[in-house]
């Protein structure tokens, strides 16, 4: 078998830019091209990671401070939901590691009991997220917000400094092979570009691996409507928040996302219950001022049957789209180029072990996104036709099997063996819990079920966290300040 021996990048966003990364981290001699569109804009208004990110900078030996300098970076603790369940009514997904970090014991961790106990969904968040305050030395947190225009320069800077070829070029046509899969690129100018291995990072577009490879596109459209999204810009302000805004609207929701000079919004709706002026005109009212557009995106919500077919592999929303909520997308490209890094080294033209196995692993991940997702769709709003519409909409087997088995007993680890998965036992619990879906019953009988030993052990894990709250509180500083702490390191 031929052994892989170049690569190339197609796609210039978010996914190509940190699948090169990646790539050259793990492999420092592999020839790496990022081919990019001079066409193609970025939409430039603001993104949001998961957890996944803090495991982008370790294996990209990247530092917190050049992150704050060079991005318009600032802190997230999680995601702030308003007037989902119903005008009015908010809770927060944010993971705390003191409450989800299993006891010394190996019992269940403390969320359980915390809720039996009677906690609302804001105590089981320390108290300083809400208020945006922050706890130095501020390398904890591992998530973040970014300007997407500041980040997309770094991340090309990056790739410069280390050895990632830049090309810029148009693809017009894409030769392929019944053997091989892709033999070369043609440009618009007519020249071909010939490698060994290519990476399909063209987002929407999806030029490779589904236009010239027929990889088949699953639809997602009956179990998640949202299929448009309407992104602008607002000034910054001088509180910023240290979470992302998710606030349910008449026809989906809108999000918030703050950066250290701008806030990146957008409305994410059903076209069906919204057109771009209804939906223009909604914001408008609920923000109180008048807004200018920057964007207008439509989706639809899928993945390919297969991202990976011969010596291609699709990543980021090439490969699959769920929606903005979660933040998701770019935490599911890391997961994918991470894994893919992972088997690259074994892959060689003909070999059909590594791209099943992959194929297999990523159709998982992107289940385990969908189920997720449309948990936050089990509300209690009924107040517009889109509430209405949600509340018939079908689900997965995988979410059932999920759902079904949490009205019996509160998600614990057991659930969700395959630890890569992106949301787990803590995010289940947490969401369910703020939208009333978690069943007292179950999480009582997970509290009888408990060992007295143990309820001991978690009941002062739990006065040890609120211990060292009180302790740390005279050191907390607000978000801007504690950003240009770090950034003065």
């Amino acid at each position: 078998m031929h052994q892989t021996k170049n690569l190339a990048i197609v796609g210039g966003g978010t996914a190509g830019l940190t699948t090169a990364l990646i790539l050259r981290a793990r492999y420092p001699q592999l020839p790496i091209t990022l081919i990019e569109s001079d066409r193609i804009g970025i939409i430039g208004v603001g993104e949001g990671s998961t957890e996944h990110w803090a495991a982008f900078m370790s294996v990209c030996d990247i530092t917190l401070e050049d992150l704050f300098r060079h991005t318009g970076a600032t802190f997230k603790y999680g995601i702030n939901f308003q007037d989902w369940t119903h005008p009015g009514s908010q809770y927060v997904h944010s993971v705390s590691e003191a409450y989800s970090v299993p006891l010394p014991t190996g019992h269940k961790w403390a969320y359980p009991w915390m809720i039996a106990q009677g906690c609302e969904s804001h105590e089981l968040v320390h108290d300083w997220i809400l208020p945006s305050l922050h706890r130095p030395p501020h390398d904890t947190v591992n998530q973040f917000h970014f300007d997407t225009h500041r980040l997309n320069e770094y991340l090309h800077d990056l790739c410069q400094q280390r050895g990632i070829d830049l090309v810029r070029a148009d693809i017009s046509d894409v030769v392929t092979d019944s053997q091989r899969g892709i033999r070369s690129l043609i440009t618009e100018e007519g020249d071909h570009i010939t490698h060994d291995f290519y990476i399909d990072c063209t987002g929407f577009a999806r030029l490779l691996t589904h236009r010239a490879l027929g990889a088949e596109w699953i639809s997602y459209r009956e179990y998640l409507p949202m299929n448009s999204a309407l992104a602008f810009q607002t000034p910054a302000q001088d509180l910023i928040p240290s979470w992302t805004l998710s606030r349910a609207m008449n026809a989906g929701w809108m999000w918030r996302i703050p950066t250290q000079d701008r806030w990146g919004n957008g409305y994410v709706f059903d076209d069906r219950f919204a057109t771009w002026e209804s939906a223009q005109a909604e914001v408008e009212r609920v923000l109180a001022h008048p807004i200018e557009p920057a964007r207008k995106i439509q989706f639809q919500a899928g993945r390919l049957n297969k991202a990976w077919i011969k010596n291609c592999v699709s990543i980021g929303i090439s490969s699959s789209f769920v929606e903005p909520l979660e933040a998701s997308t770019i935490g599911a490209g890391l997961q994918q180029a991470l894994e893919f890094a992972s088997r690259f080294g074994h892959y060689a033209q003909g070999d059909h072990t590594q791209p099943q196995q992959y194929n297999t692993w990523n159709t998982e991940l992107i289940d385990n996104i969908l189920s997720f997702i449309a948990l936050h769709y089990r509300t209690e709003r009924t107040d517009t036709p889109f509430w209405q519409s949600v509340q018939t909409l079908p689900t997965t087997e995988h979410f059932r099997a999920y759902y079904q088995s949490f009205q019996q007993r509160v998600p614990d680890a057991a659930a969700f063996p395959d630890r890569s998965m992106m949301f787990k036992e803590a995010n289940w619990l947490l969401v369910m819990q703020g939208l009333n879906q978690l069943p007292p019953e179950a999480v009582q009988r997970d509290l009888d079920m408990t060992p007295q030993w143990s309820q001991d052990m978690i009941r002062e894990w739990i006065h040890r966290v609120e211990q060292v709250v009180k302790d740390v509180w005279p050191t907390l500083e607000t978000h801007r300040s504690a950003i240009e702490t770090v950034k003065s390191r």
